[in-house]
């Protein structure tokens, strides 16, 4: 009869650890599935915004200056260049990570198609100057305001030449854009917010 118990006792015993393990093995599988569903990575949103993302061509890009001249307003400024015929900027090559020769498609000194343009405003008496400059690049980047002057960190610098500039940096799909204010005086805040709420309008408005 002891032995038949024990016989018993051990049976029910491995039958109970098979059980736990079963259940222990299932759990981590769905475990592991939920995890991996819920893991999300900076190269998993890159790759799905850049499939969802409709690129800039660098034809709708040449375009582009002409476009945002007819409707960006900045009270109190006017276009003072006519944005036609971009100028190629030729470059070291050590200054573009070995990668060109010129800020163009390609890089190389025979290529004409400038990825820069630039929108020059000033205003009447010519004591301030807003420039807008729009770069092209084949990488998606997204709908950003990706920096701005910062409000603090100048304080062993010249207040004169420090107050005198005001740079915001946006970026829309695959393209750069930067907005720089100048003055003899002074920058204002608020020229460069309705400069940048300008801007972003004229872009929404491209479709």
């Amino acid at each position: 009869m002891q032995i038949a118990r024990n016989l018993y006792l051990l049976c029910l015993l491995l039958l109970l650890l098979l059980i736990v393990g079963c259940n222990s093995k299932g759990n981590s599988e769905i475990l592991s599935v939920e995890d991996s569903a819920l893991i999300v990575t900076p190269e998993k949103v890159k790759v799905e915004d850049q499939k969802n993302e409709i690129i800039i061509s660098y034809e709708q890009f040449s375009d582009l200056s002409g476009k945002l001249a007819k409707d960006i307003r900045i009270p109190g400024f006017k276009l003072r260049n006519t944005p036609i015929y971009p100028s190629i900027m030729l470059v070291d090559k050590d200054i573009t990570f070995d990668k060109k020769q010129s800020i163009t498609v390609d890089g190389t000194l025979d290529d004409l198609r400038s990825t820069e343009q630039l929108l020059i405003y000033e205003n009447d008496n010519q004591t301030m100057q807003i420039q807008i400059k729009i770069a092209y690049t084949s990488v998606v980047i997204g709908n950003e305001l990706v920096s701005w002057n910062l409000s603090s960190g100048y304080e062993s610098t010249s207040k004169e030449l420090s107050n005198n500039i005001d740079l915001a940096t946006l970026t829309y799909k695959n393209i750069i854009i930067t907005i720089l204010q100048n003055a003899k005086d002074r920058t204002e805040l608020e020229i460069t917010k309705g400069a940048i709420r300008s801007v972003i309008k004229s872009l929404k408005n491209l479709h």
